[in-house]
């Protein structure tokens, strides 16, 4: 695992890496509501696809001043993305408005093939670091995906907001809402704990 985070590189996405992120996009959301059980919902499986393409549209046309994104790159094949911007509407919504003022991070995806090995959390690490050299001290985020929910949780904790059979029994929607250094904070405490019982094995 760490000789391939050694090899990954982060950056901004050019112009040249539209094609590539759409297609990367697509691959990676495909697999999403595959893993969730939702393959069944192909319009909003194409309304995510799209919403991305969007999002990214809006990195390139405000020169990352609305939305920036980084991504992860492995042997000149895109592997991951993040980003940040104004948080959704779906946020809006769910929260009363009480989070329209605070930036959101999302399109945490990591191609299927590279997941589990460290991937994202380096792009959460990166993106945090970015934003408090912003002096952007809150962030929000959700998810509406079981298994994302499962890996939000170990990162930063119980969601602020949990909207209970959102999208249907049992299918809850969570939104994350802490201050930049609460999440520097605890993504370190989870990579110290980490590294304690790897050094027990």
């Amino acid at each position: 695992m760490d000789m391939i985070l050694n090899q990954v590189g982060v950056r901004e996405p050019l112009k040249s890496d539209i094609l590539q992120l759409h297609h990367f996009f697509e691959v990676v959301l495909i697999d999403t509501f595959i893993n969730n059980h939702i393959f069944e919902l192909k319009e909003t499986l194409r309304e995510e696809v799209l919403d991305k393409k969007k999002c990214l549209n809006q990195h390139f046309e405000t020169s990352g001043a609305q939305r920036f994104f980084l991504m992860a790159t492995f042997e000149d094949t895109i592997i991951g993305t993040i980003e940040y911007g104004r948080s959704n509407d779906l946020i809006h919504q769910c929260t009363q408005g009480a989070l329209d003022h605070v930036n959101e991070i999302g399109t945490v995806f990591v191609h299927p093939a590279h997941q589990k090995k460290g991937i994202g959390t380096l792009l959460v690490k990166e993106i945090l670091n970015i934003l408090k050299m912003s002096a952007i001290h809150e962030i929000c985020l959700d998810s509406g995906y079981k298994k994302a929910q499962v890996y939000w949780q170990k990162k930063l904790g119980p969601p602020k907001y949990l909207l209970e059979d959102f999208w249907g029994k049992d299918a809850n929607h969570m939104i994350w809402y802490l201050t930049v250094d609460e999440c520097i904070e605890r993504m370190h405490k989870r990579h110290t704990l980490y590294m304690k019982a790897i050094s027990e094995i």
